[in-house]
């Protein structure tokens, strides 16, 4: 069973990420604690992802700011889908959550996905645990915009920051519009 799941949707810097994860049906190891990606501490999501990375074969696909600008968030997050799912050498059916429909593969697309498939539960904390660390690593780049707690979220100081420091080539201008001064 392989399961995907995107993080990173909404941000207003750095990339959207699709986690892709195969699960053979084996159990999951005792003690580790499989949540909701957004529902998880960071210990538990780290701990989720570091089994993954052990474990399970997985890959990570990703698209650019540049490419959401281009392409729009839904076929920018696809096309990051289509990557990890090409890297992965899938030609089985796909588990989704709800909204990822990543071109020439069989999704089972379902609400909810990454709070009750474990495939797509494992895939999501493998994204976002990807994704966080890679803000972390821009923020020392990019100080002042607060990446490494908002991992490119628009908070207020964020949306602060890009008032005062203006836009970076990590933010997706589409979604800054409205915030420049």
């Amino acid at each position: 069973m392989v399961g995907i799941d995107e993080v990173g949707r909404g941000a207003l810097a750095g990339f959207v990420v699709v986690g892709a994860v195969v699960l053979s049906g084996q159990p999951l190891p005792p003690g580790l604690v499989l949540r909701d990606s957004k529902r998880a501490t960071k210990r538990m999501r780290e701990a989720v992802a570091s089994y993954v990375q052990r474990e399970l074969p997985h890959v990570v696909g990703i698209a650019s700011p540049a490419e959401i600008d281009a392409l729009g968030i839904v076929s920018a997050t696809n096309r990051a889908a289509e990557r990890a799912l090409e890297q992965l050498g899938v030609d089985e059916a796909v588990l989704a959550d709800a909204g990822l429909a990543p071109r020439g593969y069989s999704v089972q697309a379902r609400i909810r996905a990454d709070s009750t498939i474990p495939a797509v539960m494992l895939a999501a904390n493998l994204a976002k645990v990807w994704r966080d660390t890679h803000m972390a690593a821009l923020s020392l780049q990019h100080p002042g915009y607060g990446w490494e707690h908002n991992v490119g979220y628009g908070t207020k100081q964020h949306r602060e920051a890009i008032r005062i420091h203006g836009l970076t080539d990590e933010h997706r201008r589409t979604f800054c519009a409205m915030l420049r001064p």
